[in-house]
């Protein structure tokens, strides 16, 4: 009988983390298929319309932004989620730019990655999802101040609150407070949250 689950590609060097994601996962309803590294993926997966791979940052061989890359270079890219145990702002600006659909900080949060997950669930296959993710981001963005709008530029850029400070001529407290509010009006669960809403915002559509 032909698995009509929909499939999402683990690729995780870790075996007892991969095996770990791979149940969870199939748990929750999809076909997990494990990779254990992205070369081993890149040359034996067969991605189809509506799969998502979820892919370790740090790995031997190619990384999970090379990985990224490499699918982004295909016809019909599936949308991929980047997960890293070294949670800096820079990985996940950079991970957002190069076009992952979300980033998690390892371990991740059971309940905060499945419902990544089902965020995507078929949105390769459905270009609608796509435009309803983007009309999204761009109505979260829009409660902004005109200030906030430039403190977020400044993050979506990977600065800390010091370098923003000092670009904006504000205090240091001040750039939290409006990084704070724009936590908040924007209803952004995670800085992973921010920076999807702000690469969404200025996606073509």
């Amino acid at each position: 009988m032909t698995d009509v689950r929909p499939r999402v590609h683990v690729v995780e060097d870790d075996a007892v983390a991969r095996d770990a994601l791979c149940l969870l996962l199939d748990c929750d309803g999809w076909q997990a298929c494990p990779h254990p590294s992205a070369d081993q993926f890149l040359a034996a997966s067969d991605v189809g319309p509506g799969d998502v791979v979820i892919s370790d940052i740090r790995m031997p061989g190619r990384s999970g932004l090379d990985l990224l890359t490499a699918l982004n270079a295909r016809d019909g890219a599936p949308p991929v989620v980047l997960m890293t145990a070294y949670g800096e702002i820079r990985d996940a600006v950079n991970a957002m730019r190069a076009g992952a659909v979300d980033y998690l900080e390892k371990p991740a949060d059971p309940d905060r990655l499945l419902e990544v997950m089902r965020r995507f669930r078929g949105v390769a296959a459905d270009p609608e999802a796509v435009d309803s993710l983007r009309r999204d981001a761009r109505a979260r963005l829009s409660r902004l101040t005109a200030r906030e709008r430039e403190v977020l530029v400044h993050l979506l850029r990977g600065e800390t609150n010091k370098e923003i400070a000092r670009a904006l001529s504000l205090s240091h407290r001040t750039v939290e407070q409006h990084r704070g509010h724009i936590m908040l009006k924007t209803n952004a669960a995670s800085f992973a949250d921010l920076v999807r809403y702000g690469s969404l915002s200025h996606a073509s559509g």
